[in-house]
């Protein structure tokens, strides 16, 4: 199964983000729209084909690691259609504001991989460019030049994704894709301590 360790924002960010995200419906007939609870920050993604005692002793292993982590804000911080160095965007995400909390969080999943090290299992540490961002969503088919452009104007002008959200859980997180895009099931969940 394909599974990721991921962040799911809290409820009042989610209201607010399904409201904004209302203003960009013009641009559904080429993009794809995440639905708001879908949406999640991936901090390490474990592989395509973790077995179910991988992912077992994956499980055990992380809620060891992460038991006494407090709970935390992230802040977002700009909307941006593809990443950097793409030519022709794939993708509109969320980036969010540097966190050591978000980053101590990713080295623990990562570690974790790395101590019971399988042979399903992705242990390397991703770049924070592909994982520290929420993704909103993705185009039907590969935008054109002008198409692209249109949607990276209007994104310049909306400026109110920044509102912060508490992360009070760390969760393991499956993903099936389908022809309609990825379903996502939660199979486990870690409550942080709340400060």
């Amino acid at each position: 199964m394909r599974v990721f360790v991921a962040l799911y924002p809290d409820n009042v960010f989610k209201r607010h983000l399904r409201d904004l995200l209302k203003e960009s419906q013009k641009f559904k007939s080429y993009l794809r729209f995440t639905h708001v609870d879908q949406i999640f920050m991936t901090i390490k993604f474990l592989g395509d084909s973790i077995t179910d005692k991988t992912f077992e002793i994956y499980a055990e292993e992380l809620g060891k690691r992460i038991s006494d982590f407090p709970s935390f804000e992230v802040t977002p911080a700009e909307l941006a259609f593809g990443y950097k160095y793409q030519i022709r965007p794939k993708v509109l995400i969320l980036n969010v504001e540097e966190n050591k909390y978000l980053d101590e969080l990713t080295q623990y999943a990562t570690d974790a991989a790395k101590t019971i090290n399988p042979h399903d299992i992705i242990s390397k540490k991703e770049l924070k460019k592909h994982i520290h961002h929420i993704t909103i969503g993705r185009p039907k088919k590969t935008p054109s030049k002008s198409e692209g452009k249109k949607i990276k104007e209007y994104i310049e002008n909306i400026d109110s994704y920044s509102l912060p959200f508490t992360v009070d859980k760390v969760h393991l997180i499956k993903s099936t894709l389908t022809a309609q895009g990825p379903i996502y099931k939660t199979l486990k969940s870690y409550p942080l301590i709340v400060k």
